[in-house]
């Protein structure tokens, strides 16, 4: 009864071949698995070749009776003979053109669709360009005409067989499996240039971070260092020194100013009026270049016109304007030149101290070698972020995946890839 029960018993369906193939393999190995199909494939490519070769020679043969065809009336006006010529040289010309494009003696398989492509072009492009003169040509040389044009249609007949030759061997697919196979190995060259990136970038970034926190710590062993911290005194000091010029300088000014009006209208009927306008001016700058005090002599001329009313002025600002001038005597503007050029001579000795220092000039120049390691890192930092982001988006595993299943269905058979 064994044979009953194997009738009702289905049978195991046959298990698939299984390939695992490594990636860095999978080129030479699915040109090994397609080389057969694709020698059947050229065995009959050559042949609808050599079935195109022999047809563009019978058209060539065709064109050749077109070109040397006489007229069956002879007797046809001139013009009307002159305007056949010139089409059936255009339509020659056109045909002759584009037969070349249309002739190869050798093509791989996978050359079909660029060929049938470019052909079928120059096939549109010829059908634009010879209407005209074939419509013509019908009218004088109709059989020679026609013949050629049957030729034509056997060639792009040829060509279109080519392109169903191309389509039914299934060739677009074992050309998509090689384009996707040089892809995967493009990903993986990418990622392995991507990954030596990124740890020569770690490396690189490791580096100049030794470098910045050396520079920073030897930035805070000089700020707090003995030579900094007279080097801060040395600034604070030049900083009160300048505050107490400007002090002295603001407290002339002010004395000054009180003789300005007065002073503006005398200015226009003496004789110093150039001398006047330099104080007027710049009151401070004038009185430290006028070493002989040569204001004195003004303001006692002022005074004078001041008090025989030559200068008016109310009664108020008389008073206010005498007494400045009273003040602003000889001793007084003296001392004040003497105050001055000792504020500014200790002002320029400061300098001279802070100078010997050297703080300012070492401390330039670290800060900047500082400034220029941090910018080196923070773009080394933004292109390993980059680089990192770059290698995260390829994903080989799932690509690999998703061609080895293509490969099972293509194959019929089991295919895994592995790294």
């Amino acid at each position: 009864m064994k044979w009953f029960t194997r009738f009702f018993t289905k049978e195991k369906p046959k298990e698939r071949p299984h390939h695992k193939v490594q990636v860095h393999e999978l080129d030479a190995w699915f040109k090994g698995k397609v080389s057969s199909k694709l020698d059947a494939v050229q065995d009959d490519t050559n042949r609808i070749l050599s079935e195109l070769r022999q047809e563009i020679q019978a058209t060539r043969e065709k064109l050749h009776k077109l070109e040397t065809a006489q007229l069956q009336n002879p007797n046809i006006p001139m013009r009307a003979k002159q305007f056949m010529e010139g089409n059936r040289e255009a339509y020659i010309r056109a045909i002759r053109q584009v037969l070349p494009a249309v002739d190869a003696s050798e093509l791989e398989p996978l050359e079909i669709p660029a060929f049938t492509q470019k052909a079928k072009q120059r096939f549109e492009h010829l059908a634009r360009n010879a209407h005209k003169p074939y419509t013509v040509l019908q009218e004088f040389l109709a059989n020679e005409a026609a013949a050629v044009a049957r030729s034509l249609k056997i060639i792009l007949a040829v060509v279109e067989k080519l392109e169903a030759h191309y389509k039914d061997a299934g060739l677009a697919e074992i050309q998509a499996m090689e384009q996707s196979i040089s892809a995967i190995n493009n990903k993986i060259v990418q990622k392995q240039t991507l990954a030596k990136l990124t740890k020569q970038l770690e490396q690189e970034i490791a580096a100049l971070n030794t470098i910045v926190s050396a520079l920073e710590a030897e930035k805070q062993a000089l700020m707090a260092s003995e030579r900094y911290k007279q080097y801060t005194l040395l600034k604070q000091e030049k900083a009160a020194a300048h505050q107490q010029l400007k002090e002295l300088e603001q407290s002339f000014i002010d004395h000054f100013q009180a003789v300005e009006p007065a002073l503006k209208r005398f200015a226009k009927r003496s004789t110093h009026e150039e001398h006047i306008n330099r104080y007027l001016s710049h009151p401070v700058a004038a009185l430290m270049d006028d070493e002989v005090l040569g204001i004195i002599p003004v303001l006692q001329a002022l005074e004078q016109n001041i008090s025989s009313n030559s200068v008016q002025l109310n009664d108020r600002k008389e008073k206010k304007t005498l007494d400045k001038i009273q003040l602003l005597n000889r001793a007084f503007l003296a001392d004040f030149r003497e105050k001055r050029q000792a504020a500014a001579h200790a002002i320029l000795g400061i300098a001279g101290r802070l100078e010997t220092t050297k703080v300012e000039e070492t401390l330039a120049a670290h800060n900047q070698k500082l400034t220029d390691e941090q910018y080196r890192l923070e773009n080394k930092s933004q292109q390993l972020a980059h680089a990192r982001k770059e290698l995260e988006k390829i994903d080989v595993a799932r690509f690999s995946e998703d061609l080895a299943a293509r490969l099972s269905v293509f194959f019929n058979e089991q295919v895994s890839l592995t790294p």
